[in-house]
């Protein structure tokens, strides 16, 4: 199955959240990583991380594909969409260095450590 995936950083705004929603119908996208978002509301459509900085969803129609083996952490959720890992990273710019080489390190022994032979980060790192 082939997947169609967005990236947006959507600055905690209400409208662009549901501008978000608009898009992926509009284009057919089975998933979005979704980086500031409004709010990550409760539902298998929706997965997000320990802090509200970024969050997976997924159309809420048949045929797009569910979340699984979701993992949770400070800036960054993964969960197994098929076979493909998909990784959603949000980093402040407002933190240090030694901070974002310690979130480099989280997401890299997640990534090292899953199942899946194809991963895919997407996000927003500030970098």
């Amino acid at each position: 199955m082939a997947l169609n995936l967005l990236q947006a950083n959507i600055n905690h705004s209400a409208r662009a959240q549901d501008l978000l929603f608009q898009s992926m119908a509009e284009w057919k996208i089975h998933v979005a990583v979704v980086a500031e978002p409004y709010r990550v509301p409760s539902g298998d459509e929706w997965v997000g991380d320990a802090d509200g900085l970024v969050a997976l969803t997924s159309r809420s129609v048949a045929g797009s594909p569910a979340f699984a083996d979701v993992v949770r952490g400070r800036g960054y959720v993964a969960a197994l969409v098929g076979d493909i890992l998909v990784v959603g990273v949000y980093f402040s710019p407002n933190r240090s260095l030694a901070d974002f080489e310690r979130f480099l390190s989280e997401v890299g022994v997640l990534i090292g450590g899953s199942r899946s032979a194809r991963v895919l980060v997407a996000g927003d790192l500030n970098a």
